[in-house]
């Protein structure tokens, strides 16, 4: 059987993830391929880093609907990261996410993500990585600051001149009764 290529400067996170799922069905180790995932993340944000050694899964049952089978498999995937031991953050990143992400970390400082969307566990593994990386993504990316835009000096006239022709409306309207006799 032939091993699928990717390359981690073209596609999307879906095909990323499809990739992953083929090299850990065919026995390869899937965290020396997750490092193409920070290529994928906008902003620049999470270049180069593979955050695959640092984190820790765990499954168990998942709840709701399914029947007999979904009391056997546990196909529910927690994800846990321990934020102040990642050696790939800087403090100041550390301290970003600990603000914008702080519902997602528990009274220790570990990150932890659940996802029990599907019955396959495989599929959850892959959305739970897919959340890790969005939620790092939106926390480390840091919003550009709004410049005020200066109003056109001919907007600015334009806008005077309607106000002087509503108030002149608006004083014509007015009747005198004391000036009558």
């Amino acid at each position: 059987m032939e091993l699928p290529q990717w390359n981690c400067h073209s596609g999307t996170v879906r095909q990323l993830l499809r990739f992953i799922v083929v090299w850990k069905k065919l026995g390869t180790k899937l965290k020396e391929h997750l490092f193409c995932m920070s290529d994928l993340i906008k902003n620049n944000v999470l270049i180069n880093r593979d955050f695959y050694e640092e984190l820790e899964f765990q499954t168990a049952r998942s709840s709701g609907a399914g029947g007999q089978h979904v009391n056997k498999t546990e196909t529910k995937v927690e994800l846990r990261f321990h934020i102040q031991g990642s050696n790939l953050l800087t403090e100041e990143e550390k301290n970003l996410i600990f603000n914008k992400a702080s519902t997602y970390i528990n009274g220790e400082g570990v990150l932890v993500l659940s996802s029990q969307k599907t019955r396959s566990q495989i599929s959850n593994k892959e959305d739970v990585i897919k959340k890790f990386y969005t939620l790092l993504t939106k926390c480390l990316t840091i919003p550009k600051k709004r410049k005020p835009s200066q109003v056109p000096p001919q907007a600015k006239a334009e806008r005077l001149k309607s106000k002087k022709v509503n108030a002149q409306k608006k004083a014509n309207r007015k009747y005198d009764f004391r000036t009558e006799d």
